[in-house]
């Protein structure tokens, strides 16, 4: 579900006390334990994915395992191990830039599968780093306009950044052709903070 901070961590104190539970081993009161056969847990939330990821009681010392669902049909899907970016860092921020680099990386053709999905993580990853960078400001653009010097410069990414509107997802097909200069533009932008940049590639072991 989508919930607030508040009731992320009600969730997952809630998981916790009703699956695992004190007081029930007579021999061991203080034993902790599973109170279920097997657990499934399914979320689109990150923090709380942390939350879970980093709970003693659900780690894989004790078994525990970690999926990715992947719709590879309309109905139909598969489940995939977790992203090992995703499950070594606590944001979805390094997992997104990953996303971005591996599509840079490849060819022509390998590229070709990935379109579809690559715009929405570009999206994603510029809104994350420009709120970081200029949290005052409201609007993508106008975070943007205020990290560089010359904003005509980065036409092509502004274009990705309001890819949520209507209007932009009817010319899907004009976008996908722009992918390669929009991520082009977003290294620029990111080698303007190098240092940042540099962190970046070394969290998801690239060369810089």
């Amino acid at each position: 579900s989508s919930l607030d901070n508040n009731h992320i961590s009600q969730v997952y104190s809630l998981i916790n006390s009703f699956f695992f539970r004190k007081g029930l081993d007579a021999d061991n009161e203080n034993k902790v334990v599973n109170c279920f056969k097997q657990l499934f847990i399914s979320t689109h939330n990150f923090e709380l994915f942390s939350f879970l990821k980093d709970s003693s009681r659900l780690s894989k010392k004790k078994g525990a395992r970690y999926y990715m669902v992947d719709r590879i049909g309309i109905d139909e899907s598969q489940l995939i191990p977790m992203p090992k970016t995703i499950m070594k860092f606590k944001s979805e921020y390094i997992h997104l830039f990953e996303v971005i680099h591996s599509y840079r990386a490849k060819s022509t053709e390998e590229r070709a599968a990935l379109s579809i999905l690559i715009p929405n993580a570009l999206r994603r990853f510029l809104e994350i780093y420009t709120l970081m960078k200029i949290p005052n400001e409201s609007s993508v653009e106008s975070r943007v306009a205020q990290l560089v010097d010359d904003v005509n410069e980065y036409k092509t990414l502004n274009h990705f950044s309001h890819f949520t509107t209507f209007e932009k997802m009817t010319k899907h097909d004009e976008l996908l052709m722009n992918l390669p200069a929009a991520i082009a533009e977003l290294y620029k932008l990111l080698q303007e903070d190098n240092s940042h940049y540099q962190s970046l590639m070394k969290a998801i072991g690239a060369e810089v």
